[in-house]
Formats: structure tokens, C-alpha cells, sequence
């Protein structure tokens, strides 16, 4: 919640970069605890949005795994982690340089399945205003 504060400006979303917190809260992820995962997700979600290209290498590590559990997390049966998670995807792929990496991650393959897996109406005109409008 404090780094989501922190990511209300640009010079504050700057120095969060530069302190390295969004690889402190990326590491958090991999937590079994459903509460805190869906915390760092919004919290991810918040600050990729528009974000600057070291923000988002810090989301995926120096491994890319960040991406790839991003990408995991597409399929969590909590529908708050899942969409904060496409979040993420979708506003990561905005940048030329991340999108190999996210590719490789799995991707565009996760978005394909999460639209052939939406069974309401509502929940696909959701999914394609998320994947086309952000």
C-alpha cells in the first residue's frame, strides 16, 4: 500500500525506482500468502501504467521470472489476482524493448487463453476493453 502511495507522482514514482522498491515488492510474488500476491499485483498494476523502462526490468528481475509469474498468475482462480496480473502484461507490452521478454514469458499466449476462457459476456467486453483501451 505505502509503494502504491509513493507512485501518486512522477518524481515520487522516479525515486521509487532509483531505491529498487519495485524489486522488493516484485520478489513477493512467489508468496503463498493470497492476500499479500494480490496486494503486490495492484500495486504492480499502479505503477506500470505508464511506466518508465527501469521500472518495468524491475518487475521482471534480472531473470525475466517476474514476468513469467506475472504471467502464472493469469490463471490464479482469484479473479483480482488474474486481472491486476493481465494488468501488468498489457501495460508492460506497451514498451518496444520488454515486449521479446514478456513474449518469451508466455505472454501473448496467456492473453489469447484468458479471451477463448471467458465464458460471460460482461467478462470478455471487460477483457478486450482492458487489452485494447489501456
Amino acid at each position: 500500500m505505502c509503494t502504491r502511495i509513493l507512485g501518486t507522482t512522477d518524481s515520487h514514482k522516479r525515486r521509487t525506482v532509483d531505491a529498487q522498491a519495485i524489486s522488493a515488492v516484485s520478489t513477493h510474488l512467489y508468496s503463498e500468502d493470497v492476500e499479500l500476491v494480490k496486494a503486490v499485483v495492484k500495486c504492480l498494476a499502479h505503477f506500470t501504467h505508464g511506466c518508465l523502462p527501469e521500472l518495468a526490468w524491475q518487475v521482471g528481475g534480472d531473470d525475466s521470472k517476474g514476468f513469467k509469474r506475472l504471467v502464472e498468475l493469469m490463471a490464479h482462480e482469484h479473479r483480482s489476482i488474474w486481472e491486476a496480473a493481465m494488468a501488468c502484461l498489457v501495460n508492460l507490452s506497451k514498451l518496444d524493448d520488454l515486449r521479446p521478454s514478456l513474449g518469451n514469458a508466455g505472454t501473448v499466449t496467456a492473453l489469447v487463453e484468458k479471451v477463448k476462457q471467458a465464458k460471460q459476456f460482461q467478462c470478455s467486453c471487460n477483457l478486450f476493453s482492458m487489452l485494447l483501451f489501456r
